[in-house]
């Protein structure tokens, strides 16, 4: 049993569990959607080709706390959000691929469970890419973590390089520049003006 949304737009809502009677959990598949502070609380989920955005909501945008999940092609966008992903799946694992995280203080933290991330793009996150907080290694290689240098890209990852109990997060074979396979981030700060002979100058920082 599964439950499908595609080519949606949901705005200011939450998918919650996805448990609908008696033990049935329906595996959520979501396709070409539009998400709008409308956080997904969720077990056994494939996403694609969808964009989630929060702005101003204290809830990650997407939980993961039992099952499998599947990310591909999937754009995260917090606006200064505390997390994009939170995953406590002991006994789950989590697959991410061709996706782009920005704007969130931490893009993805591992409480728990497996994950493994690939061709996905990680920029303007403020403290960290990836918090793992599991005793678990993490497979994230080849990334763009918004950096060519890995020691910079090491002080954006909690890991077993902060603190000894936990796991190591992988980055080896990083990009140097972003996966054109993933979702593209939009210009920074348009800006709008006039000049003096009436004329529209469109100002923008790259993304």
């Amino acid at each position: 049993m599964y439950l499908s949304i595609k080519k949606s737009k949901i705005e200011s809502s939450q998918i919650s569990k996805n448990k609908v009677s008696n033990n049935i959990n329906p595996y959520i598949n979501v396709s070409g959607c539009i998400f709008i502070n409308s956080p997904i609380y969720a077990k056994d989920l494939r996403i694609s080709s969808t964009k989630v955005v929060g702005t101003g909501i204290d809830l990650p945008l997407l939980s993961i706390t039992q099952g499998n999940g599947l990310l591909d092609s999937v754009y995260f966008e917090g606006n200064q959000m505390e997390l994009g992903i939170y995953t406590n799946n002991n006994q789950g694992f989590l697959d991410i691929s061709r996706s782009l995280f920005t704007g969130f203080e931490i893009g993805i933290r591992v409480m728990n469970g497996t994950i493994s991330i690939d061709s996905s793009n990680f920029l303007n996150n403020s403290n960290y890419q990836i918090e793992n907080l599991t005793g678990t290694n993490i497979n994230a290689t080849g990334n763009y973590w918004n950096s060519a240098s890995p020691t910079i890209i090491s002080s954006t990852i909690y890991d077993q390089n902060d603190n000894l109990e936990l796991g190591l997060v992988d980055f080896s074979n990083f990009l140097t520049e972003p996966s054109t396979d993933a979702p593209i981030s939009p210009p920074r700060d348009v800006a709008k003006t006039e000049d003096s002979d009436g004329e529209l100058n469109i100002t923008w920082s790259a993304n």
